[in-house]
């Protein structure tokens, strides 16, 4: 019969209906885990942020803002972005602006 992922809709009503906007909406039920990881890193702290869902390229974006933000280096690879030093405090406030939940673990 038809595509199971069709999203074609009847209606009664006179006027189409609008298009629902593909805009990537940050996903506030997902929950973010936040952590300061010094291990292998030669005593050197890195906040370290973990749960991601997003595609790469908007996490490398996300990464570009953070680090903008704490005015340091970091990096973002496979759902994980990692900020040198300790900034969960700022991270946090950001991420919640952002439409994250963002919990802290660790010490």
């Amino acid at each position: 019969m038809g595509d199971r992922n069709s999203k074609l809709v009847y209606s009664t009503h006179p006027e189409p209906l609008e298009e629902s906007s593909t805009e990537e909406v940050p996903q506030k039920t997902e929950v973010l885990k936040m952590y300061l990881d010094k291990k292998n890193r030669a005593g050197k702290a890195v906040t370290v942020i973990e749960g991601f869902r997003e595609n790469p390229d908007r996490l490398s974006e996300m990464a570009r803002e953070l680090k903008s933000l704490c005015a340091c280096g970091g990096t973002s690879r496979f759902g994980v972005i990692e900020i040198q030093g300790d900034h969960r405090d700022k991270i946090q406030k950001k991420m919640n602006a952002m439409g994250y939940k963002v919990k802290r673990s660790g010490g």
